[in-house]
């Protein structure tokens, strides 16, 4: 019976490419198992007596292998996340001191990368909020913004108070429509002690709440009796904005604020996270 080849120590070095890891087990095992046989047979075991009792000693060599390259597999990964951590270290380290060698090119360097990540996040702000964020609106893939596109001067405009009653004739795909004019203001409250505060304010019509699906909390919204000139000035107050300025205070419906020195009559708080 042919004696196993013994592979040379130095052959399971000079894998160039990539470790091959099952012939470097079969390798090792060979190598222990004719190291093996010599022993048995330099202790005067005939070379057939001491492969078979080699064979026996070792077991199963099958399950063997199979465990000695679960355990490679474990200490390789373990030793590439080592090895990368170390990378990146001293790769950081290297660029740090280049940086400070260079202190001409850092600052550029340094204020082009604060640029690039502000931008990528006001981007992604404006991306989230507007498109990957729906709008805390019922059936809002149902809502379209229109708007008048000016091109003699390269801008665009909102649609004006007199072209609502327009649209609202003509329009054969729309529901309903609103107008709002978004902007900010000073909100006092006569007799109260608290300072004047500055909160974001919308001039609307009264359509805007079936528009939006927008419910009061308390009180009312706008009908279209609120629209007409003539009739004293009303509001809707934001949840939040009742919440942190007025206390939660249900007393303060039928009760007059001044909204930029326009004297307007609470009618109703607006449900929690319409506003």
């Amino acid at each position: 019976m042919a004696r196993p080849t013994r592979t040379p120590a130095w052959r399971r070095y000079l894998r160039f490419l990539r470790p091959d890891v099952n012939a470097d087990i079969d390798d090792e095992l060979r190598f222990h198992f004719a190291e093996r046989i010599d022993a048995l047979v330099a202790s005067g075991v005939s070379p057939q007596d001491a492969r078979a009792q080699a064979l026996a000693e070792f077991g199963d060599v099958p399950s063997v292998r199979t465990g000695l390259r679960a355990i490679d597999a474990r200490l390789f990964t373990r030793r590439s996340r080592t090895e990368d951590l170390m990378a990146f270290g001293q790769e950081a380290g290297h660029a740090f001191r280049r940086l400070i060698r260079a202190p001409g090119f850092t600052l550029p360097a340094v204020l082009a990368l604060a640029l690039g990540l502000a931008a990528t996040a006001t981007v992604y702000a404006l991306l989230d909020a507007v498109v990957l964020s729906p709008l805390p609106f019922p059936h809002a893939e149902r809502l379209a913004s229109l708007s008048s596109p000016m091109p003699k001067i390269n801008d665009t405009w909102g649609i004006a108070r007199h072209q609502l009653f327009y649209y609202k004739q003509n329009a054969r795909t729309l529901e309903d429509l609103a107008l709002y004019r978004s902007d900010e203001g000073t909100v006092t409250r006569g007799g109260d002690a608290q300072p004047a505060k500055r909160a974001r304010v919308a001039n609307v019509s009264a359509s805007i709440f079936n528009v939006l699906g927008i419910q009061p909390f308390i009180g009312r919204t706008l009908t279209a009796e609120d629209n007409i000139p003539e009739l004293p000035s009303v509001v809707v107050l934001g949840y939040d904005f009742w919440l942190s300025r007025f206390g939660a205070d249900a007393g303060l419906i039928g009760q007059t604020i001044d909204v930029e020195g326009f004297p307007m009559q609470v009618v109703g708080v607006a449900a929690q996270g319409a506003s």
